[in-house]
C-alpha cells in the first residue's frame, strides 16, 4: 500500500513526467511482469537472476539495462546464459547482448555499459569491456578500456 501510495504521489507530483523506467528501481515484480508480457524471457528455461543494473543515457532519455541470467534445464550439465536486455523507456526490448560469466556487467555511465572482462558482442564483431549504445540502442559500439582508468561509476 505504500509503494503505490508512493507511485501515485510521485505521478501527481511530477504531473505523469516520470517515465515508467523509473520505477523498475524498486519494483522486481513490475520487472517481471514487463519482460513477460515483452516476451524476453525464454519459456523452458529457469530465471536464476533478474537485476535492474542502471540506466544508460540516449538522447535526452534513460533506457535501462536488465542483467538476466537463466538456466538451460536438461542438459547433463547445468548450462546458464546470461545476458544483458536494453529496454526502451515505456520498457519495451530493443537490444539483446549474451556474455559469458565470469564476465560480469559493473555499471552504467553515460550512453556505457562498462564490464569486469571482456564480452564478445556479435551485433559489433568485437569485444571489449565498455558497451556504448548509439542511435537509441539500434546501434553498439565496443571498446576495451583499462581497468586503471574506467571511469568513476557516480560521479558526472
Amino acid at each position: 500500500m505504500k509503494k503505490l501510495f508512493a507511485l501515485l504521489a510521485c505521478t501527481i507530483v511530477l504531473g505523469g513526467a516520470a517515465t515508467p523506467s523509473s520505477f523498475l528501481n524498486g519494483s522486481r515484480a513490475k520487472l517481471l511482469q514487463t519482460l513477460r508480457s515483452n516476451h524476453v524471457l525464454v519459456p523452458g528455461r529457469r530465471l536464476l537472476r533478474l537485476t535492474y543494473l542502471c540506466s544508460v543515457e540516449l538522447g535526452n532519455q534513460k533506457y535501462p539495462i536488465i542483467d538476466i541470467f537463466e538456466s538451460v534445464p536438461g542438459a547433463m550439465e547445468t548450462k546458464g546464459i546470461a545476458r544483458l536486455e536494453l529496454l526502451s523507456p515505456n520498457l519495451k526490448p530493443v537490444q539483446s547482448i549474451p556474455y559469458v560469466p565470469p564476465t560480469t556487467p559493473l555499471f552504467c555511465k553515460h550512453n556505457s555499459v562498462y564490464f569486469q572482462g571482456n564480452v564478445f558482442v556479435d551485433q559489433a564483431n568485437d569485444s571489449g569491456n565498455e558497451i556504448s549504445f548509439l542511435f537509441g540502442g539500434q546501434g553498439i559500439a565496443v571498446h576495451t578500456v583499462a581497468a586503471n582508468t574506467l571511469p568513476a561509476p557516480m560521479s558526472k
